[in-house]
């Protein structure tokens, strides 16, 4: 170091008459040089900003900038040409000037809560990533902020991954190489993170790099310097007697320990020497080192100096050093600020602008003085009595009300005030100019550059036109302008703003402003108001009027809804694959696939409450899960979200959507081939590949020494390939047809370069693939990866996308119904169009009839597709700057996808009718898992006599309270067993089904399914838009929409399949379920008590009455935009996660009665966001199998269990089971649900609470603290018991006991706090009074 720091000044950061007051100052805990002035920021304890002339100290201004209560952690100096600090406490971050005026704050506003969620630490970059710079925030939290210098607004809240600072970050550091930013954690963690990456971590120190965290960090290049907190032997925190010198050229590792025995609380490196740091210890020892050769001792030691500033018995806690390394500044706990020297005139900076001292008074103050000694003069002369002296004219603006005066402004051009911009508000919008010209990418195409000029012809000119036509048509292509970034984005926002408009009503004007398509392809989203009704759910029958199901469009990874539609009406895969699959694997999207298929195979049901309307829909909850945790899916780009790298790449819908069907096939070909392996000792060949595998022979010949190698190859999704674009010729018969492009996509011819086996080196070969066996569900993908591929299609592309021509229906049908495809070469015959001769592949297309079709082959039939309803108004420009292109060069297409689908028997009873009608007589419904029967019906199979059944639900009274009348034909002859007892508890479930849900809710049928029959209509295509489901002509399947209708897949099934096979039965048997619950091992002192089937009461079966609850944790919080009107709308919901099951025996009269048989923790596959302690009673720790003491176990096994008890017919009792069911992810009849806040709920009112029915009707207190679920289950069971005793006295007696229990609550609220009193225990009657004797007359 050169020369010798030595004492320059030193001052405290109050004003001399506080000083004088005899007030002390508080601790400094910041400091920082100011980068554009000679001034130094010093931070308090108490949340004051002091400025101070450097190298002098005095003071310059000060303001309270942070509150009182909070003390200013960190003060980083914002290096531009305005100069100023930002500050951080735990409540806020400001950004001030030299003179403390603030520019921005961000706190309380932006969510920051210093009681929960507190900030710790800040840094300012303003090099790195150009623009004004960014702040970087931490947080107690695994959160961190970015926020925009020049703005003062939070760009960027990242979520930090387990392991990077998950305890919080201390301590940031700027200056790194590659722009990195340096982050130290309490754990004691080093993270190096990128902020072109949304802060993600992109390298981390394989250990700690101290013991109780890091302190201090400071970075230069390659280097990062640290210093922190250790633990001695006794567990007591320490500071480190060493600092840590980290390399992060390659990866992050520990370069150089370098010893302070004083041990360091402030690092920093040294402005103008490389690789030099400045290290502070508490006892104000200030070293000077080499960071990377280490102090002397060392071996080739370098630089190395040392001094002690005296403190007076005081601590150090902060230090800074000028940009020119000539004062270095320390802080210590008296409030005192000591600036040290390397020569007599210190400069903080080299360049620094002249630092405008501050008037003493204000302007007011000093006209106010003027005042007064006006009126003391002019008083003292009327005393002797002279005149006035006359008003001097700083006295004749002594009133404060008046307006300043209009400055001198300069006359503009057009004879108005040119106003300079210091005197504009920044909120007002100034016309600067028209935006400059762009060439359209239609005369790029065509243009020839030569010396930077370029030329491109007049795409309008014609030889046949008249002059001046094709100049006035190419006007607009010369005068288009580009379009300003805050013009383009507010007309974005507008666009999406209307197009969701369409929400409970499903009204479709919002989406037709965006959307050129017909009602019918328009988004519905689930928004509801955030203010609404407490009543108010989304009717989602309003947009299904058929027996089938749809799928929720609001979670995450949904657009993977067409492809699952489509898989699941593939009955071949049904039946041989999806539904007879239940593996060990806990993340197996095969047997996920299956069980949501089993969801989708459930008829929706009619009036029954809440249960009817949830009913129509399925969520693919667990699937979803499942797929995020395949590591294949995310390294394709399949998973959504902001920290997904693979993600951003690729965002085209209908791309994603290719990508995932072949992977979905490949996936489900992969688990089926190792089950198929395992079961055929060998065989390799499973039902996947059989189905929808094109197995094609694959020849390469060797341009050089002719070698031919012959291979097999198999692929389960066929690219449909195009003609090159300048082939085309608008409204030409010469245009190829479908037919034809589809032969040359089975049957290819491309050079590549391989290894050649003849002579041993890479080579060109010739590479020709012949379709060798044709699978029977022909998957192709349409391609679109550019939209102008729709040419082919019909479609007018040559339009603005936004034009009404664009948009126009094409009656043009090129994809057709039915194809032949013969392997061998045919001849072509006339009036079929088929592919040209001598390809190896004949390919005949017919598009209605599929009798046009002649010749051999195999005949395929069209059976579902899968579109993109594009919304161009959201759209980029294509002849803006970047084009509205991706990453990979892909246009950006805004929308969403859905799929037509033809749906026929064995899913529907009759053709066309999609309607609820019965289902046929024989067999059984697909993928319904049949009712196992009780101990007396397992004689015949298993299975429950669906007559029979029918005829004991139909029997049932009325009255819940009475016994059925008659008996089904399964109890006949044992009366007094307990199949009687379970059945009896089976017909008063359903009748209070009834009571909850009306007489025509359909509760007297174990599917109680009553939709009107309607007529039949003359089509099997269905649209599948998520939850709307809408029959559809063969037409409007392949008719095209202009460029707003993009196909994107589509299939083709054999018309000669066989039929498929039945269903298999279930292939989760009571031997899976007790394998679940009898065969693991439960930790000591469980509650939970299992079934043991050792008796028939212990035997779950049809009628066993369970109580159930559940319990969540928060995976992702809820998104909320504002409305139309102002409002808060809900367009994300919380995601939420599965923690807790539990179950408990619920027969009055069991032995164990509300003994729990359940009680599961689910193992926490994903960060947890918010456990919901409140609401759940979980903590931290309660889910990780490693640190828990509860019983846990896996989603795949708590479902199983619960669709078991489902399938055999037990009935369950909640409050509110609408929500458990569905995170739960099953679907349950509903004359399976007996719900006690439908039974105690009056239509149109509020839902009362459990704890409040808890305390009102069985005097209890429940919900304390937290929930339980186990409490919660065994509380709804006792109330479903209140319940049946109040309906023995009358449907009247129990309206008027319903209309007590409301009128209580809402006298003294609904909050379960308070109850009437318990009526008087029974006893004996009052004595009559004894009547005194007659008197006598």
């Amino acid at each position: 170091m050169e020369g010798q720091l030595y004492p320059y000044a030193a001052g405290g950061t109050l004003p001399p008459a506080a000083e004088q007051a005899g007030y002390y100052s508080a601790p400094v805990t910041a400091l920082s040089f100011d980068a554009a002035e000679e001034l130094l920021h010093v931070g308090t304890e108490d949340g004051r900003v002091t400025v101070t002339h450097a190298p002098g100290l005095e003071r310059y201004a000060g303001a309270h900038v942070h509150p009182h209560d909070y003390q200013v952690l960190t003060a980083c100096p914002v290096e531009n040409a305005h100069g100023g600090v930002v500050t951080v406490s735990a409540a806020r971050a400001c950004y001030t000037s030299a003179g403390c005026v603030k520019h921005w704050t961000v706190g309380a506003r932006e969510g920051i809560d210093a009681m929960t969620n507190q900030l710790t630490c800040g840094a300012v970059d303003v090099h790195q990533l150009g623009g004004s710079g960014r702040a970087y925030v931490g947080r107690t939290t695994a959160e961190m902020l970015q926020i925009d210098v020049g703005t003062g607004k939070v760009s960027l809240a990242a979520e930090l991954m387990p392991g990077t600072c998950s305890q919080g970050t201390s301590c940031i550091g700027v200056g790194a190489g590659r722009g990195l930013v340096a982050c130290g954690g309490f754990g004691g963690e080093l993270v190096m993170r990128d902020p072109r990456n949304k802060l993600r971590a992109e390298v981390q120190l394989s250990s700690p790099a101290h013991a109780a965290g890091v302190s201090s960090v400071t970075a230069q290049g390659d280097l990062v310097i640290t210093c922190g907190l250790t633990r001695d032997r006794n567990g007591h925190v320490a500071t480190d007697h060493f600092v840590k010198v980290i390399d992060v050229r390659l990866g992050c590792r520990v370069l150089n320990v370098l010893q302070f025995p004083a041990g360091a609380v402030a690092v920093a490196f040294h402005p103008t020497l490389t690789g030099v740091v400045v290290l502070g210890g508490e006892s104000g020892l200030i070293q000077t080192q080499d960071a990377d050769r280490g102090g002397p001792g060392a071996q080739g030691a370098g630089v190395f100096s040392q001094a002690l500033v005296d403190l007076q018995g005081q601590r150090l806690t902060s230090l800074s050093a000028s940009s020119t390394g000539e004062a270095f500044a320390f802080g210590d706990t008296a409030g005192y600020v000591h600036l040290w020297s390397l020569n007599e005139s210190p400069v903080v900076n080299l360049y620094s602008r002249e630092t405008d001292e501050p008037p003493r008074f204000a302007e007011c103050v000093q006209r106010s003085f003027k005042v007064s000694q006006y009126e003391m003069a002019k008083l003292a002369l009327a005393r002797r009595g002279q005149p006035p002296a006359p008003a001097p004219e700083s006295a004749l603006a002594s009133d404060e009300r008046l307006g300043v005066p209009e400055p001198p402004y300069a006359d503009a051009e057009d004879g108005g005030a040119s106003y300079p911009l210091s005197w504009i508000d920044p909120t007002t919008e100034i016309a600067v100019g028209r935006c400059p010209h762009i060439i359209p990418k239609v005369v790029l195409e065509t243009a020839r550059f030569s010396d930077f000029v370029g030329y491109a012809p007049n795409p309008h000119y014609t030889r046949s036109g008249k002059k001046g036509d094709a100049y006035r048509a190419a006007a607009p292509l010369q005068n288009k302008r580009c379009l300003s970034k805050s013009a383009a984005a507010d007309a974005k926002r507008a666009a999406i703003s209307k197009s969701k408009l369409s929400t409970q009503t499903g009204d479709a004007d919002g989406a037709s402003a965006t959307s050129p398509l017909p009602a019918l392809y328009h988004r519905v989203e689930v928004r509801l108001s955030a203010n609404r009704a407490r009543f108010e759910e989304f009717d989602f029958s309003q947009h299904n009027r058929t027996k089938l199901v749809g799928l929720v469009n609001d979670l995450a990874n949904s657009y993977v809804n067409p492809v699952l539609q489509t898989l699941h009406f593939t009955p071949e895969l049904r039946a041989e694959v999806l539904m007879g699959h239940a593996c060990e694997r806990e993340f197996c999207l095969t047997c996920e696939l299956g069980f949501l298929s089993h969801m989708l195979a459930q008829a929706p049901t009619k009036g029954a409450g809440s249960h009817s309307s949830s009913s129509s829909t399925a969520q693919p909850l667990n699937f979803l899960r499942t797929l995020r945790q395949v590591r294949e899916a995310a390294a394709l780009g399949l998973i959504e979200g902001r920290d997904e790298l693979e993600t951003r790449l690729d965002q085209s819908k209908p791309r994603r959507a290719q990508a995932f069907q072949r992977f979905i096939f490949e996936q489900l070909h992969k688990e089926d081939n190792g089950d198929a392996g395992d079961k055929a000792g060998g065989d390799k060949t499973g039902c996947v590949e059989r189905l929808f595998a094109l197995v094609s022979t694959q020849t390469h010949t060797c341009a050089q020494c002719a070698w031919v190698e012959t291979r097999e190859a198999r692929s389960f999704q066929t690219d449909l390939q195009y003609p090159e674009k300048k082939t085309w010729r608008k409204g030409s018969v010469e245009n190829p047809s479908f037919a034809e492009c589809l032969s040359k996509s089975l049957c290819t011819s491309v050079e590549v370069r391989a290894w050649c086996e003849g002579h041993k080196a890479y080579t060109r070969m010739a590479q020709r693939k012949l379709p060798k066996r044709l699978p029977q569900v022909l998957s192709l993908n349409l391609g679109m990866r550019d939209p102008q591929d729709l040419r082919w299609w019909g479609a007018d592309v040559d339009s603005h996308v936004l034009s009404a021509a664009a948009a126009a229906p094409v009656e043009k049908h090129w994809l057709p119904q039915f194809v032949r495809v013969a392997v061998d070469p045919r001849d072509e015959k006339p009036g079929v169009s088929s592919s040209p001769p001598g390809q190896g592949v004949r390919v005949t297309q017919a598009a209605d009839d599929i009798e046009c079709l002649e010749g051999d082959g195999v005949t395929y039939e069209l059976t579902s597709l899968v579109c993109l309803a594009r919304r161009p108004a959201e759209e980029d420009d294509d002849d803006s700057p970047g084009g509205g292109l991706d990453e990979t060069g892909a246009k950006k297409l805004a929308g969403h996808l859905l799929s037509f689908v033809k749906v026929m028997p064995p899913y529907v009873p009759v053709r066309g009718r999609f309607d609820g009608a019965p289902s046929p007589p024989k067999g059984e419904s697909p993928g319904v898992s049949p009712l196992l029967r009780g101990a007396a019906g397992r004689g015949t199979g298993g299975r429950v006599n669906e007559e029979s059944m029918q005829s004991a639900v139909n029997d049932a009274p009325t009255d819940a309270g009475d016994p059925p009348s008659t008996p089904g034909p399964a109890d006949v002859g044992a009366q007094t067993t307990a199949s009687t007892q379970k059945a009896a508890g089976l017909a008063a479930a359903l009748a209070a089904g009834e009571a909850m849900f009306g007489e025509n809710s359909g509760f007297r049928g174990i599917t109680p399914s009553r939709v009107k029959n309607a007529a039949r209509l003359d089509t099997d295509w269905l649209l599948f838009n998520d939850f709307c489901i809408t029959p559809v002509s063969a037409k409007e399947v392949t008719r095209m929409y202009g460029q707003a209708k993009l196909p994107t897949l589509c299939a083709y099934t054999r018309v000669d399949r066989p039929e498929p096979k039945p269903l298999p039965p279930s292939p989760i048997t009571p031997e899976t379920y007790r394998k679940l619950t009898l065969g693991v091992t439960v930790p000591p002192r469980s509650p939970f008590r299992p079934f043991d089937y050792q008796s028939k009461a212990e035997t779950p079966g049809v009628g066993t009455l369970l109580g159930i609850d559940a319990e969540f944790v928060s995976l992702a919080p809820e998104v909320r935009e504002p409305g139309p009107e102002g409002e808060e709308i809900v367009t994300q919901p919380v995601r939420l996660g599965l923690a807790r099951v539990s179950v408990v025996r619920g027969d009055p009269k069991h032995p164990k009665r509300l003994t729990p048989i359940i009680d599961d923790y689910i193992r926490a596959v994903e960060p947890v966001h918010d456990y919901l302690t409140r609401f759940s009673g979980l903590v931290p720790g309660d889910l990780d199998p490693l640190t828990s003491k509860r019983h846990i176990v896996r989603l795949k096994h708590a479902y199983l269990k619960l669709r078991y008890l489902i399938d055999a017919g037990c009935v369950f009792v909640g409050h509110g089971l609408k929500q458990d069911f569905k995170m739960i992810n099953v679907v349950v009849p509903p004359g399976q649900i007996v719900d006690t806040v439908e039974l105690f709920h009056f239509k149109r009112q509020r839902k009362l609470s459990l704890r409040f029915l808890a305390s009102y009707l069985l005097h209890a207190d429940i919900q304390k603290d937290t929930h339980d679920s186990i409490e919660d289950a065994r509380t709804a069971v006792r109330l479903y018991e209140k319940y049946l005793e109040m309906r023995k006295d009358g449907e009247e007696a129990f309206r008027e006991k319903l209309l007590e229990i409301y009128r209580f609550g809402k006298q003294h609220g609904f909050t379960g706090e308070r109850r009437p009193e318990p009526p008087p225990p029974p006893g004996p009657p009052p004595p009559f009074p004894a009547v005194p004797p007659p008197r006598e007359k």
